[in-house]
């Protein structure tokens, strides 16, 4: 039963043309279902059934690494077009690192080391 909801609104906030507002809302309510389905997870655990955690899909950036926080646990997650809202774009970016300056080399002769 919460599979067929958490599939319901995340078909539905794919929709790009949703308003902001219930974009927000949907993914509110889809991370509240999925606080319902972890712990039933954990519940299942505990009573010695199947870790289905452990086979559940991982999330992957642009560049094709692991992001942490995927779907194996509580935890405030963005679906579909929410993942292009306002404010919400930039978590997903890399932050520009900036490359460290390269030292200049400097030409030390045997009377800077005492010979």
């Amino acid at each position: 039963q919460i599979l067929k909801e958490i599939g319901g609104k995340v078909m539905e906030i794919q929709n790009a043309t949703l308003p902001e507002e219930r974009i927000r809302d949907l993914n509110d309510e889809i991370n509240k279902l999925m606080k319902v389905k972890y712990a039933w997870e954990k519940q299942i655990i505990s009573l010695g059934g199947p870790n289905y955690t452990k086979s559940a899909p991982k999330e992957y950036d642009k560049q094709g690494n692991e992001v942490s926080g995927n779907m194996t646990g509580p935890g405030y997650k963005y679906f579909g077009a929410a993942k292009k809202l306002p404010g919400v774009k930039e978590l997903f970016e890399k932050p520009n690192l900036k490359a460290k300056p390269k030292r200049a080399r400097v030409h030390l002769d045997a009377d800077y080391y005492g010979f």
